[in-house]
């Protein structure tokens, strides 16, 4: 079905159809369905359109974890405004961090992030160059109840036709595909060009937020953005889902960097300014009894060793991805391992040690290792599941190794 002309996104005709109570009726009424199923018994007499009805129901089922609220009021969406929104946990994490008398969002899409924002400032305005996404954002916010944003048709390149001062908050979410939809992987080639408009724009504003991608490198960035007062790194359900930098006029000294974990029901951060920048590691445990594995965003943020040091860890790996503490690691944001064994990495004697042990299946745990884990599952003739943990590293001495262990809460 992707890929077909019938399903490709015809914005133009969402909010007929929302707006049809038949048509609205009709998606509702089957917004849990199997879409293909559904597609083989379409209605063909009706006063909406049931292909673009499809094409809502298939947003909505791609919504549900993502954007749960939005689905749950069906509102206007299309996938690929969808696939470039901000999750509602991220939205409402950003929100809990912004806050003022104005804010200009240079690039509204769908509106995820100006929702959540409308309720920590005073009044929001918002620019998309496409009428169609705008149209639907202003539907959303009438669903809502949102009456603190004002929606443009505008280009991002005509920010200074807007209200700029020292009480502003200016937003921008660059895209991060070409043309051609190749992705970017630099600030300096995203549009639109923030960057280049810093020298004009920053001295203005209260401070710039640019929401960048996950697959930037931290050294990149502070290498190109000038005046960054915090960097965010920030993971929902421990997969790193963007970088939003912070960015005030006059400011030099190092960022504040931020590593974010988003959970169901509570946020975890760890900051540079917690974290002793010459803080060692406790050297030797005496027993290897537990292994910890920061959080991704503390990994991304380049603050794992810095953090393992604070808690009194032992590097455990040739690379800052794994710690050993002799005692439980309480609290601590990441993954937690009781060590049941450490054995050297020789392929047959660690099959015969798993067949003695009556092991036929375990999760892969592997980071810097050459082995993907398929092949591992294979030389060891595994499946994978189960609650045991087989975790492969090379140690600081350059030795390789397989470490059994159980998942245990921090």
């Amino acid at each position: 079905m992707n890929g077909s002309p019938d399903f490709l996104v015809q914005r133009n005709k969402i909010l007929r159809l929302l707006e049809n109570t038949a048509g609205r009726r009709f998606v509702q009424d089957n917004v849990r369905s199997d879409i293909r199923e559904l597609a083989l018994k379409l209605p063909s007499d009706t006063s909406f359109d049931p292909k673009i009805a499809l094409q809502l129901i298939d947003c909505y089922a791609r919504a549900s974890s993502k954007l749960p609220e939005w689905s749950k009021h069906l509102l206007a969406m299309d996938r690929r405004s969808l696939e470039q929104s901000s999750s509602e946990r991220v939205a409402r994490y950003r929100a809990s961090v912004l806050s003022g008398e104005r804010l200009l969002d240079l690039t509204g899409g769908l509106g995820v992030d100006d929702t959540y924002l409308s309720n920590t400032f005073s009044e929001v305005e918002s620019l998309d160059s496409d009428l169609n996404v705008v149209e639907m954002s202003a539907y959303n916010d009438g669903i809502l109840q949102i009456e603190n944003i004002t929606r443009n048709c505008d280009d991002a390149e005509n920010w200074a036709s807007y209200k700029i001062d020292n009480s502003t908050t200016v937003y921008v979410d660059p895209d991060r595909r070409s043309d051609s939809g190749k992705r970017l992987y630099s600030l300096m080639e995203c549009s639109p060009p923030i960057l280049d408009w810093l020298g004009e724009l920053l001295p203005k504003c209260e401070r710039l937020v640019i929401k960048a991608s996950p697959m930037l490198d931290l050294t990149q960035i502070q290498r190109e953005v000038p005046h960054l007062e915090q960097i965010h790194v920030v993971s929902d359900s421990g997969e790193i889902k963007e970088i939003m930098l912070i960015l005030t006029n006059g400011h030099d000294d190092d960022p504040e960097i931020l590593a974010v974990e988003l959970k169901e029901d509570k946020v975890e951060t760890v900051s540079s300014k917690d974290l002793d920048p010459k803080a060692s590691f406790a050297g030797s445990v005496r027993e290897e009894n537990y292994l910890f594995e920061p959080a991704p965003s503390i990994l991304k943020a380049g603050l794992a060793e810095r953090y393992a040091a604070s808690l009194q860890l032992q590097q455990a790996g040739k690379n800052p991805a794994f710690y050993f503490s002799e005692n439980r690691v309480e609290g601590g944001t990441g993954r937690l391992w009781k060590v049941m064994d450490i054995l050297p990495l020789q392929w047959k004697q660690i099959r015969k040690y798993l067949e003695k042990e009556g092991i036929n299946r375990a999760n892969i745990v592997r980071k810097y290792f050459s082995e993907s884990t398929a092949t591992i599952l294979k030389k060891l003739k595994l499946k994978e599941g189960d609650k045991e943990y087989l975790i492969f590293m090379e140690r600081p001495d350059g030795s390789k190794v397989c470490i059994r262990a159980i998942r245990v809460q921090n």
